[in-house]
């Protein structure tokens, strides 16, 4: 009990999260130089990127339609199963879902 409780005290908190009263500021970026995250994406660097692609397509699309002409690809029997799959891929996603975890059910009950 004591081993479980000793990783709350002052000390843990101290030296994991160095700057714990400046976290709200994750969301823009800035971060602690001991706190490494790999499911984070702050707002400012990527913010650019999405006002980027914003201006590009004002460039590209004014009014919403094309200044250029593209060439059909619709007769590619490959490309026809990739635009199906794109149009359904939200029923592919979720039908694939139950069938995965049983798999991998059954490959735990087998172990």
């Amino acid at each position: 009990m004591l081993s479980a409780l000793k990783g709350w005290g002052p000390n843990h908190q101290r030296d994991h999260v160095p700057q714990r009263r400046h976290l709200w500021l994750l969301r823009l970026g800035l971060r602690p130089p001991a706190l490494y995250q790999a499911d984070c994406f702050p707002l400012l660097p990527w913010f650019g990127v999405v006002l980027v692609g914003m201006s590009i397509g004002q460039l590209l699309y004014p009014d919403g339609r094309r200044r250029f002409e593209l060439p059909s690809l619709g007769t590619y029997s490959v490309l026809q199963k990739t635009a199906w799959m794109g149009r359904h891929s939200l029923t592919i996603y979720l039908a694939h879902q139950p069938i995965l975890f049983a798999a991998l059910t059954l490959v735990g009950t087998l172990q």
